[in-house]
């Protein structure tokens, strides 16, 4: 395994609870996995869509930019919508 630099916030945090660098890197690593296959998906699922639900995508990642709240939140919830559409569901 490469060797990561682990930041110095969790460095200090983990070393408060007695946890040795070994397993904060090894912990370190697996969260950089699981980012790097999320970023594979977004991008794909991006990539996949057509140019008008880029373009919403695209208006929304400016909302979340400069907003706060709930206007930020509708904003994110839209682009996961987009990015990944569920189903309808009859009640």
């Amino acid at each position: 395994m490469a060797k990561r630099r682990i930041p110095e916030g969790i460095r200090r945090a983990m070393a408060q609870r007695g946890t040795d660098d070994r397993c904060v890197a090894q912990c370190v690593a697996e969260i950089q996995e699981a980012q790097s296959e999320v970023y594979v998906l977004v991008l794909a699922a991006y990539f996949g869509s057509s140019e008008e639900v880029q373009k919403v995508i695209r208006d929304q990642m400016s909302v979340v930019k400069s907003s706060e709240g709930g206007e930020r939140e509708m904003a994110l919830a839209t682009i996961g919508e987009a990015l990944f559409p569920t189903e309808p569901i009859d009640l």
